[in-house]
C-alpha cells in the first residue's frame, strides 16, 4: 500500500489512503504532495517541503467590521492600475479540517485542485452554491451531507458526507449541513487569496443558501454569542459552535480581498445551481448510506 505525503494543504502528514488526501488539498491554493512506495520517503519529502511554520498566506487588513442582517460584505479599498496586495501570514488553526472523500485515483486528485488555483484571477462576478441534506434528520441513524457548486467555474461539484467531517458530532440536520457547506467555500476562497498578486482589481463573490438559519447564525446571532461565551439563550453551549468560529474567522481573513456576500435564494424553485448543490448534498448522503448499511 502506498504512503502519501502532504507538505502544504489545509493539513500536512503522512496518509495510507487516498479517501485522506483530497480534503487537505481541495480547494487549497498551490498544494505540495506526492505518492511514495515506503514511508521514509514520504516524511523526507515533507521535511523537505514544508513551511517553517503552518500558516496559510492570505491577505488581511484589520479587524472585523463584520455582516449586517443577511450580508457579509466589504470591498477593496483602492483600485489603482499599479496596486498590488503584500501577503501576510495569517495563522488559520480550524479543527474541523480532518475529512475524507471519495477518491478515484491520484491523477484525479491533481486535476480536481487546477481549476480552485484560478478561481480568483480577475475583475469578476462568482456565484457558490451551497446546500445541505439530512435523511431521518436530527436522529441518530440520520445520512446526512453537503454539497457546493461553484456556478461556470467548477468541473465538477464538492459532495461530502457527515461521517466523513471532524466537527461538531451530534445528530447531524440539515441546517448544520448548510453550514458546513459555506465553511467550504469559505475555505475555497481563503486559499485562492494566495494568487491576489497576479491580478489587479477586485472580485465579486456571492455564497448563496436557501437557509436563512445558516445567514442568521453569521449575520445575527453570532454577536449574542459571541458576547455570551458562545451559549444560547437556553443557558446551554451552542452546539455547532466550532463551524460557525471557523466560517467567522474565515470571513474576517477574505472580506477586505474580495467583495463578498451570502444570500439567500429559495430553494427547490427553479435555480440552477442551488438544484445542483441540493443534487450533489443528496448524493453525500447516498455515500454515507453504501458505507454504514
Amino acid at each position: 500500500m502506498p504512503y502519501y505525503a502532504v507538505a502544504s494543504g489545509f493539513e500536512t502528514g503522512v496518509f495510507r489512503h487516498w479517501t485522506q488526501v483530497k480534503p487537505l488539498v481541495d480547494g487549497y491554493s498551490k498544494p505540495v504532495f506526492k505518492k511514495f512506495n515506503d514511508e521514509e520517503s514520504a516524511k523526507q519529502f515533507i521535511r523537505n517541503n514544508s513551511m517553517s511554520s503552518r500558516v496559510v498566506q492570505t491577505r488581511r487588513y484589520g479587524t472585523l467590521g463584520r455582516v449586517e442582517s443577511g450580508t457579509v460584505s466589504s470591498s477593496v479599498s483602492t483600485t489603482k492600475k499599479n496596486s498590488t496586495c503584500t501577503p501576510l501570514q495569517v495563522e488559520m488553526k480550524l479543527n474541523s479540517l480532518n475529512m475524507s472523500y471519495n477518491f478515484e485515483d491520484w491523477r484525479t486528485v491533481e486535476q480536481e485542485i487546477k481549476w480552485e488555483n484560478h478561481l480568483i484571477s480577475s475583475d469578476q462576478k462568482i456565484e457558490i452554491y451551497c446546500d445541505g441534506a439530512a435523511k431521518n434528520n436530527g436522529k441518530s441513524n440520520a445520512l446526512a451531507g453537503y454539497g457546493v457548486y461553484i456556478k461556470d467555474l467548477s468541473p465538477k461539484g464538492i459532495s461530502v458526507a457527515y461521517d466523513q467531517i471532524s466537527i461538531d458530532k451530534l445528530k447531524p440536520t440539515n441546517q448544520f449541513m448548510e453550514l458546513y457547506a459555506i465553511r467550504h467555500a469559505l475555505m475555497i476562497i481563503f486559499s485562492s487569496l494566495e494568487h491576489c498578486k497576479r491580478y489587479e482589481g477586485k472580485t465579486s463573490i456571492k455564497i448563496l443558501t436557501d437557509s436563512q438559519f445558516s445567514i442568521n447564525c453569521l449575520t445575527v446571532w453570532y454577536k449574542n454569542w459571541e458576547s455570551n461565551g458562545w451559549v444560547n439563550t437556553a443557558g446551554r453551549p451552542v452546539i455547532h459552535q466550532q463551524c460557525v468560529r471557523d466560517c467567522l474567522k474565515l470571513i474576517d481573513s477574505i472580506k477586505d480581498s474580495v467583495i463578498l456576500s451570502i444570500e439567500y435564494v429559495p430553494g427547490h424553485s427553479g435555480f440552477l445551481g442551488n438544484e445542483v448543490a441540493d443534487r450533489l448534498a443528496n448524493i453525500a448522503c447516498d455515500s454515507m448510506s453504501s458505507r454504514i448499511c
